[in-house]
């Protein structure tokens, strides 16, 4: 488990949106609608709010869309036809500029489940800038992927925090996954699930680093837990930005019923 006078600021990160996404994912159980409904509900809402859609990706898998000055990009779900007409008939956007769209760019994946099945479609909002932790024997260290899981199987939300390796030539290793658990009644725990002793093997150029010892490679995964810590905020602000997007698509969803 992780110093606890370090990760004091993730534990409750973790503890305050655990019990958000709770909340949402009750009452998105309680909702008496189709799956398929809810869905397009939900694309519809991000429309309805002034997202604009850029385009589509080949297979079909996901919709970009401009929402404010955030990047939006919504996993395509089980959609009435209407909705998959006009998704089909976007633009198909090219690996370039799709990565021009990502850009690298810090970002929230949230996943709300019941019984495996999305209650909503699943999304990613992203961050305006990067975020730069610290570094690693001259390595930069970057946060990426904050992807968060609530589940109805065991009642417990997931907050994933993945932090990556840019190499001198730019290719990008994962380096450290730091994940906090949520689950009412229970202690809200962080710890370290995957190792950068594992990223270190797969850096192309500095074998030197394979000599590091066990003590030499905490230390660095300590720093990198420090330094979120301490940009806890930023860490906040992106999942608001998360929440924005969901509590959108309920309200659209709770005037449908009362309409």
């Amino acid at each position: 488990m992780m110093n606890q006078e370090v990760d004091a600021n993730l534990v409750e990160l973790a503890r305050r949106w655990g019990r958000k996404f709770t909340r949402y994912r009750r009452f998105l159980e309680e909702l008496p609608m189709d799956v398929r409904l809810v869905h397009s509900v939900f694309y519809q809402s991000l429309l309805l709010s002034g997202c604009e859609e850029i385009g589509r990706d080949e297979t079909l898998d996901n919709v970009y869309m401009r929402c404010g000055g955030r990047l939006v990009v919504v996993k395509i779900g089980e959609f009435e036809q209407d909705i998959q007409q006009r998704i089909g008939q976007l633009k198909v956007l090219s690996e370039d500029e799709r990565s021009k769209l990502l850009d690298w760019l810090p970002s929230v994946s949230v996943r709300i489940s019941y019984n495996s099945e999305d209650i909503v479609p699943s999304f990613d909002v992203l961050g305006d800038k990067p975020i730069y932790l610290t570094s690693f024997e001259g390595i930069p260290l970057y946060l990426n992927t904050i992807f968060v899981y609530s589940s109805s199987e065991d009642n417990s939300v997931s907050l994933d925090m993945f932090i990556e390796a840019v190499s001198p030539s730019g290719s990008r290793t994962q380096f450290v996954t730091i994940g906090c658990r949520y689950k009412l009644g229970i202690r809200t725990v962080c710890n370290i699930l995957f190792s950068s002793r594992s990223a270190i093997s797969m850096l192309k150029g500095y074998p030197y680093l394979r000599q590091l010892s066990d003590e030499e490679i905490k230390q660095v995964e300590n720093s990198v837990i420090e330094s979120l810590s301490k940009n806890y905020r930023v860490v906040d602000n992106l999942l608001r930005s998360a929440e924005e997007v969901l509590s959108n698509g309920i309200r659209a969803l709770v005037t449908l019923l009362l309409y």
